[in-house]
């Protein structure tokens, strides 16, 4: 997976927006928003780094995008909100309970990488 991360190269929105509705049908969505930002991540690979993984040792910067998808509520009316993050135009996890460092994280612009994000309880 080759994926760009520099400031010339924003996220394509609706690249990301397509994808979110080719996994959740349009008829669940209540509402959907999207924030973008710039993070500076400590290797080429971004968000995308895994421990044992050759990626080269230079500062990046890379675009996220926080998917926020409420959904209509179910049979027990429970209100289900999903956020799936993006790394450039790459889906990489799927948040949906978070903890409040989820929010501060975002508030920071400074998310966990995916291999973190799956492997801690941090969100």
């Amino acid at each position: 997976m080759e994926t760009e991360y520099n400031r010339n190269s924003l996220p394509d929105l609706k690249v990301i927006y397509d994808k979110v509705l080719s996994v959740i049908s349009p008829k669940l969505i209540y509402h959907i928003s999207m924030e973008t930002f710039l993070q500076t991540w400590p290797d080429t690979a971004g968000g995308f780094s895994e421990p044992g993984m050759l990626s080269g040792r230079a500062m990046t910067e890379g675009y996220v995008t926080v998917v926020t998808v409420d959904l209509f509520k179910d049979a027990a009316a429970k209100d289900k909100t999903l956020y799936i993050t993006f790394f450039g135009n790459e889906g990489a996890y799927v948040t949906t309970d978070p903890k409040p460092a989820f929010f501060k994280d975002i508030k920071d612009h400074h998310m966990q990488n995916k291999y973190d994000a799956l492997h801690s309880d941090r969100y």
